[in-house]
């Protein structure tokens, strides 16, 4: 049961008066969850709506729920009453629940599946020079090789080109 108290910010308590016509309590449909997130504006153009997800629920990690992106504001928002980094408001809707496990309010990790590379070539990002011009992968062996990226994640990178797979690699610093 979630309770409404609109007006002051509170749920309802012994003693408050109740109107006719006023919501005095939601019962939430279980069977129809979903995930309402916040995506760091950072991340603006690697999630897109109709992209895969997974969520695990914080209090059951070996369990995941697939869901799709259905909503994303297309404009970034400071949250109400917190910090001043803004973040897009992002709707998942999952293929199922589990009324069990699952209660409104939960907190959930969300992965999405921005973008799927078979055979790629990656590479942690400690041991490349992106700044370089053209981009370099720093080799075990003391010396650099330039590079042809692809996408990065927050990890790793694909390499593209001018790297064989096996190539032992340093990281900076």
């Amino acid at each position: 049961v979630v309770a409404d108290h609109p007006w002051e910010d509170r749920k309802f308590q012994v003693g408050d008066t109740v109107f006719a016509g006023w919501n005095v309590m939601r019962i939430p449909d279980l069977s129809a969850m979903r995930v309402e997130a916040q995506l760091p504006d950072v991340d603006d153009g690697r999630i897109a709506v109709g992209m895969p997800a997974k969520c695990t629920l914080d209090t059951y990690p070996e369990v995941a729920f697939p869901g799709k992106v259905v909503e994303l504001t297309p404009v970034a928002q400071a949250p109400p009453g917190q910090s001043l980094r803004r973040a897009f408001h992002v709707r998942i809707d999952l293929e199922k629940t589990d009324p069990r496990t699952m209660r409104p309010g939960m907190s959930v990790k969300v992965e999405v599946e921005a973008l799927k590379l078979a055979g790629a070539l990656l590479v942690p990002r400690a041991a490349l020079d992106p700044a370089a011009s053209p981009p370099k992968a720093l080799l075990e062996s003391g010396g650099e090789s330039e590079v042809r990226l692809g996408p990065c994640n927050a990890e790793t990178c694909v390499v593209e080109g001018g790297l064989a797979e096996g190539t032992r690699l340093r990281a900076r610093g």
